[in-house]
């Protein structure tokens, strides 16, 4: 009886899957994140045509 010999496998990865994954991958999470709306500065604006008095005290000018 003979022995015979193996053949060595060579590994390979299919290609033409992952880039199938990478889309999957990049539809789930565009899918799954949320995203967060800035609710912008909580300031209250006056009435138009009213009028209101700046402390001057608080700023200063910067020369030109």
């Amino acid at each position: 009886m003979a022995i015979r010999e193996r053949k060595g496998r060579v590994g390979a990865i299919p290609e033409g899957g992952m880039a199938d994954i990478a889309f999957l991958l990049l539809v789930f999470f565009l899918v799954t994140t949320t995203i967060d709306m800035d609710k912008g500065l909580g300031i209250i604006l006056p009435a138009e045509g009213q009028e209101l008095e700046i402390n001057k005290k608080k700023y200063f000018k910067l020369p030109n």
